[in-house]
Parts: C-alpha cells; structure tokens; sequence
C-alpha cells in the first residue's frame, strides 16, 4: 500500500506537521513519522468525511498490517478527534488510516503535534486537568467529579467531596526522585486514574471483585496509555531506592504505587484485552451513549456485545 513521509517543522522541543490521506475503498494507506523520541508526546487531531480506523505503531508494523500486534494508539473515528499518546521509545512511526471495511474511498485530514517531554514541562496531563476532564467526560458519566491542581495540595490525588485533588508536591517529588519522564507521567496519570476508579466502585458496592487499580489499568488502555501504565508498574512493581518520604509512603499497602498493587498491575497489563473483559461492567455503565454505539460499531474483543446492547439500553432509559 502507499504512503507519504510527514515533514515535521519547529524545533528540538516542539515540532508540528499536517497532512492529508486519501484511503481507497477496502484498503488502507499510512504516513510515516521519523526518528520520534521516546517518551514525549504526540497530540493527533484528526478530521474524517466518514467513518474509517486510525492506527499509530511502530514503522515496522507497517508491512505487517493489519496483523501488526500491539499499537500505541488505535481509534475507530468518524467526524473529529482528538487524542494524546504517548511514545514507548524513539524511533519511526506510522499513523494508518484503514478503509478496509468502506464502500467509498475516505479523506483524512491530520494536525499533529510531538513535543519532547523536558524535566519540567513532563506533566501536560497535570498542567492540563481541564483537557483530561473534558476527554473524560467526552466518554464517561463522572457524576460531578472533577478533577482540580492544587499548591501543595495533599501528598497522594485524593477525593475531597466531588473534588479529586492533585497537589503540587506530589508531583514535585516524583519528578525530583524519578529521572525517567515516561514513569513520571504514567505514575501522576495512574493515580488520577485510581482516584476515578475508587469513586466509581464506592458507588457500586455490588462489584466486591474488581480492585480499583485493575480499573485504573483498564483506563489507561482505553485512552491509548498501554506502554506508560507498564512503564510505570514495572518500575515501581521492582521497589526502586526512592527518598525516606516517597519510600515510607509508597510502603503503605493501599498505596495505589505500593510494589505489592503495582506488582498485580504489571501482571494483569501483560493481556490488557482480559483485563478490559475482566472491568467491563463499572466501563460500560458510565459510558455515555455516543462512546456505546461506537463501541458497538467497532466490537473489540473485550466489548461482549449482548453486555454492551444492554449498557446502551440502560443509558438510553436515564
């Protein structure tokens, strides 16, 4: 299949680049991204004139396609969309646009931009909360949670009312103590996730089974973060020499970056569709009906469709 090398302009920090795909019927075509550092970030802003699957994996993946196994990002779009990812490792990149399943030929417009993540500029996701609380809310029903950046703020992201409350010092701390920014950033965003997670089984007592941190993982997967859950739950799952102050916290059991949580987490992120099947319930029933029938269209295999069919009939009786 064809494709096109993207031309990124800026400089060493930021580059941003756009591009167009032309995809023809039942097949598929790709734009390539070289030379991409690890652990930086890329924003994909994409325009669609009807449906067709976006992709973002390794170039090597690209003559494999479709069997191209584990993908840094992987959307079913129609319309607009926005997304971050972030990069595993450095190297070449392919973003495909796959038409395979189309009756007409699809225009992609893509604007994308990568930004490197430095000592001090690594916590977008923190910086940014009112981007994560309005992805969020693009998706799920978070019933009044909102997310909020706090100076010194608590020493772990914790609910306060319908506040989930990330300090300043927390973050501060990591980023002194860690000097891998990929960790950094999976640690901030898993526990964020954590604190979701916890709210939304303390609201459904029925599901004593599901663990909040196995539901914190299956976030991440669902908004493209596989390779920075793992990151993270790999470093702190080998109890790494940390300061006094993070080492005597994290020691604590319920720590949601304790060895002994991240630990399980690692093992359950070595098959991220099991575990997206294992926490499906709480995942569909806050789901918001635009993010059912899109996953009723693309079917994953995690997404049982008669579970799925009664999540959408439930929501559309709210």
């Amino acid at each position: 299949m064809t494709h096109q090398t993207i031309t990124a302009l800026g400089n060493n920090q930021e580059k941003t680049a756009a591009v167009r795909l032309l995809v023809p019927v039942q097949s598929w075509t790709g734009a390539e991204l070289q030379s991409l550092p690890g652990g930086g970030s890329m924003q994909i802003e994409a325009q669609t004139d009807g449906p067709v699957r976006l992709v973002m994996a390794a170039s090597s993946s690209y003559k494999a396609f479709p069997n191209i196994g584990a993908a840094v990002f992987d959307r079913q779009i129609e319309g607009s969309l926005t997304a971050e990812v972030t990069l595993p490792r450095g190297g070449d990149y392919f973003l495909i646009a796959d038409n395979r399943a189309g009756t007409t030929p699809r225009q992609v417009l893509l604007g994308l931009r990568g930004k490197v993540l430095g000592p001090h500029d690594g916590m977008e996701l923190v910086g940014q909360l009112s981007v994560l609380q309005r992805r969020m809310e693009e998706t799920f029903d978070l019933r009044g949670l909102t997310l909020a950046y706090e100076t010194p703020g608590p020493p772990l992201p914790i609910r306060i009312g319908r506040k989930l409350v990330v300090g300043s010092d927390f973050v501060a701390q990591l980023e002194s103590a860690i000097s891998d920014r990929l960790v950094v950033r999976g640690a901030v965003l898993f526990t964020i996730m954590h604190g979701i997670a916890s709210d939304w089984l303390d609201a459904k007592s029925d599901l004593p089974t599901i663990l909040p941190e196995h539901l914190a993982a299956a976030l991440m997967i669902l908004f493209n973060q596989l390779e920075s859950a793992r990151r993270q739950a790999a470093y702190f799952s080998a109890r790494p020499v940390l300061p006094e102050t993070l080492a005597r916290a994290f020691a604590e059991p319920n720590h949601p970056l304790s060895p002994a949580i991240e630990s399980l987490v690692k093992r359950r992120l070595d098959a991220p569709q099991t575990l997206l099947r294992d926490v499906a319930e709480p995942i569909l029933a806050r789901m918001r009906m635009a993010a059912l029938e899109q996953l009723r269209v693309k079917a994953p295999d995690w997404a049982d469709p008669a579970r799925v069919a009664a999540a959408v009939r439930t929501r559309a009786n709210q």
